[in-house]
């Protein structure tokens, strides 16, 4: 227990009398501070986002999951440079960001298509409920518009 002690003021000391202990000190705290206060600002960030007038053109919907995926990209960018001023190699993190992203892009890529088509149309608006349209041969009256499909009474099913 006496040696634990020694060497623990001991390393104290060091600590206090090392000018560059100072600076790993500054560095520790600016990173957290970066992290807490960039942390915050993201939230208030988002949550401005969501109520702004461009957004509002979208489906609450939309607006959200925009919302929270540009939220979840900005806390990961604010970490990283936290962590970088830190002192840690965020090298290897962008490496596997960049490997995550790759490899639920291809996992997901149907999917994905099908999900920016709905979002296009939804935002773009090239079409409305009620109004009367044909694509690939098919034709019939937009009846509901989501993100992952529209749907189309056709006249052969108005007659049945």
């Amino acid at each position: 227990m006496k040696e634990f002690f020694s060497n623990l003021w001991g390393n104290i000391y060091n600590f206090l009398t090392n000018p560059a202990s100072y600076r790993r000190l500054f560095l520790v705290i600016a990173g957290i501070l970066i992290i807490v206060i960039g942390c915050k600002l993201v939230k208030g960030f988002t949550k401005k986002l969501i109520k702004s007038r461009t957004m509002s053109r979208f489906s609450p919907t939309i607006r959200t999951f925009l919302g929270h995926t540009i939220a979840v990209a900005l806390y990961v960018v604010v970490v990283l440079l936290g962590a970088g001023v830190i002192g840690f190699d965020i090298s290897a993190f962008g490496a596997l960001i960049a490997s995550a992203g790759l490899t639920i892009g291809l996992a997901l890529q149907g999917g994905l298509s099908n999900i920016a088509g709905g979002v296009m149309i939804v935002g773009l608006k090239p079409f409305e409920v009620g109004d009367y349209v044909e694509s690939n041969g098919v034709q019939g009256t937009v009846t509901d518009i989501a993100i992952f499909y529209t749907t189309l009474t056709t006249p052969e099913f108005q007659r049945a």
